[in-house]
């Protein structure tokens, strides 16, 4: 016995990370943020973040089903970048997932895309417009085009519906949980509507799009978050998110809706949220009367304590008020990791991210988890352990068809289709065909002066270029070819290392650029300050854009009003380099213009010869040229150089 107290007694202080009656972390795994599959152009109404061209971002999961296949899941896109005023151009999607777990034996670690449905109402039964109703996106002049493959297939965005929960019934058809109504979905196995949304009686979101004048009672995306389904796949259970008025605060509602008469029954649970909860982010069956709630708070950091966690409830055991029992099952910030499998060094591990909307049980001893990153992040897959065995009934296997199939190979497509339909977009290509209008004519006025005329023409390529760039959208061609090959020769999770290295080459590369101009364009850089300056900052602003660091875009991509800061910096570039076309130093000018203010001219036998200032003897620092105009930097004195077969200079 004292042996056994010796041994115990040891474990506990060679190992005190490992969490007594915790469950424990068996499989991680990890999606970038920008995963695209085919689809149209996403992130048109999100400032936050960059247009993505030609490709659908695949995040945003909020609910998640099995498959008859091994690590593989289907997992929901919900309405896109979080808001419906944002989210016009993310198309509702569900994707299967084939996830390559990391576990102890077998070291990867990242989830792909296999293929998806779209969810679309091309019978017209939903009774309320949808995007694909409209011409222009949010049906407002002089937003872009609803994309004609949302309006021919009349696909559902973000902006129509916002589904937060995902289920199958035993009829093999979907259901959606939605939170803008809230309503619940139906479909078939391929995406398609089946029947008009069904309203929950009573209750009414300030998002409705059919709320005929009434009154809402419930949060803006306090609709049902959470929907289990019972093992016979007859009675559905969605579940809310929010307190409708005049209930108990941070006390929700379980409803049952009948499959076979589509009709909610007059049943009705209460659940009470933890204290340190604000949310609920799943709602999982185990059986017909035990089911899962995974409860959580925003918070992501442990100075704001992340609350997130697992209870097991019985809907057999209610108190006089239809309030369930509840217990904790897990705690998912204090999970075990012997084996540390998500490489951070630590035997513990906290799935501490602000929304975890995703909740499967796999089988009676293991659940999967996931977070919803709301394109702000990465997606986090983990597999648990449990320390207790759950009493789980035998349910079947969704059948969805998925017939678009990924390609994962080439997850980027290369197009050359016009860029950036926004108004701004447009008035930034009018901004550069104006630009290039006036510096065309200062390089043909300068010429016809027998003026050197090579910093006009340089500036007008430069601006020729960036104006149909505008719109082409080069830079994110490159951009995509560049990510698509690094997850080809796998140096993609450093490249990091590589921005760093990019902006460090350009940190010192442009500097002595500018240096060098300034040698070689000596006069113009004089004469021309204000168009000097209109040309670092577009400089700066095609850096910055091509780094594409993401903590950068995410401030770069802003807004002042409606117009994005990066916007705006390109705009107000464009605007000094043409404010500067007509705005010039004149006491630095060639001689022939100058009326008596150069004082010297000091003839070369060719251009690039030697000289020195007639005054000080101070050297240049630019080299000499035909008609070029030096001021001295020591004595301020002003002199000219020409080729000339004399090698004297006369005063004048």
């Amino acid at each position: 016995m004292k042996k056994l107290l010796v041994i115990f007694t040891t474990i506990l202080f060679f190992f005190p990370a490992l969490k007594l009656h915790a469950a424990t972390l068996e499989g991680w795994a990890e999606m970038p943020q920008h995963t695209y599959a085919e689809g149209p152009s996403t992130g048109q109404f999100n400032f936050d973040v960059e247009v993505v061209k030609n490709k659908q971002v695949v995040q945003g999961f909020s609910a998640v089903l099995n498959t008859n296949t091994k690590n593989r899941f289907y997992f929901l896109d919900d309405n896109g970048f979080g808001k419906k005023n944002n989210s016009a151009d993310a198309l509702i999607r569900i994707y299967e997932m084939h996830i390559d777990f990391n576990t102890v034996n077998h070291k990867t670690g990242y989830a792909t895309p296999i293929s998806y449905i779209n969810v679309r109402d091309p019978d017209k039964y939903l009774t309320f417009k949808i995007q694909a109703d409209f011409n222009q996106y949010y049906n407002t002049l002089g937003n872009s085009t609803v994309d004609k493959s949302i309006r021919d297939n009349r696909l559902l965005t973000g902006a129509d519906i916002d589904p937060e929960s995902l289920r199958t019934d035993k009829n093999g058809h979907i259901w959606l949980g939605d939170e803008f109504g809230p309503f619940l979905i139906k479909l078939d196995s391929s995406g398609k509507v089946l029947r008009p949304e069904i309203s929950l009686p009573n209750v009414v979101s300030p998002d409705n799009p059919t709320t005929n004048n009434l009154k809402p009672n419930l949060p803006s995306s306090g609709g049902f978050e959470g929907m289990a389904i019972n093992p016979s796949g007859d009675f559905l259970y969605p579940m809310l998110e929010a307190s409708v008025m005049g209930d108990v605060n941070k006390t929700l509602r379980i409803y049952q809706f009948d499959v076979n008469s589509e009709r909610y029954t007059d049943i009705i649970y209460r659940y009470r949220l933890d204290e340190k909860a604000t949310n609920i982010g799943d709602f999982v069956a185990v059986n017909s009367h035990e089911f899962l709630v995974l409860e959580r708070n925003s918070a992501s950091q442990a100075k704001d304590k992340p609350f997130k966690k697992v209870f097991l409830i019985d809907i057999d055991k209610v108190d006089e008020e239809r309030f369930v029992q509840k217990r904790m099952l897990v705690d998912l910030m204090e999970l075990n990791d012997p084996n540390d499998l998500d490489n951070d060094r630590q035997l513990t591990y906290a799935f501490a991210y602000s929304h975890i909307e995703n909740m499967l049980i796999i089988d009676k001893n293991t659940l999967l988890i996931a977070n919803d990153n709301n394109y702000a992040g990465r997606t986090y897959f983990i597999k648990i352990k449990l320390d207790q065995v759950l009493s789980l009934a035998d349910f079947p296997k969704p059948n969805i068809i998925n017939t678009n199939q990924i390609n994962i190979n080439n997850l980027h497509t290369f197009g050359y289709d016009l860029g950036d339909h926004s108004f701004f977009g447009w008035m930034t290509v009018l901004f550069y065909f104006f630009a290039t209008i006036r510096t065309t004519i200062k390089a043909k006025l300068t010429y016809l002066n027998k003026e050197n005329c090579y910093f006009w023409l340089s500036i007008t390529i430069l601006l020729i270029f960036l104006g149909i760039n505008k719109q082409l959208d080069l830079q994110s061609n490159l951009t995509d070819w560049l990510r698509a090959s690094a997850k080809a020769h796998g140096w993609y999770e450093q490249r990091r290392s590589y921005q760093m290295l990019f902006v460090s080459l350009m940190g010192v590369a442009i500097p002595l650029l500018l240096v060098s101009l300034r040698l070689f364009l000596y006069q113009s850089w004089q004469r021309y300050q204000l168009t000097w300056v209109g040309i670092v900052l577009l400089l700066i602003f095609v850096i910055v854009r091509a780094a594409s660091f993401h903590h950068v875009d995410i401030v770069f991509y802003k807004t002042v009003g409606s117009i994005r800061y990066y916007q705006a910096l390109e705009m107000m570039a464009i605007s000094i380099i043409i404010v500067g076309t007509f705005f010039e130093n004149k006491k630095i000018r060639p001689l022939a213009k100058a009326n008596g203010i150069t004082n010297t001219i000091v003839n070369i036998g060719a251009d690039g010869d030697t000289v020195s200032c007639p005054c000080c003897g101070q050297k240049p620092l630019a080299l000499t040229k035909h008609g070029r105009v030096f001021k001295c930097k020591s004595c301020q004195h002003m002199y000219e150089t020409r080729v000339s077969d004399e090698s004297t200079f006369q005063p004048h």
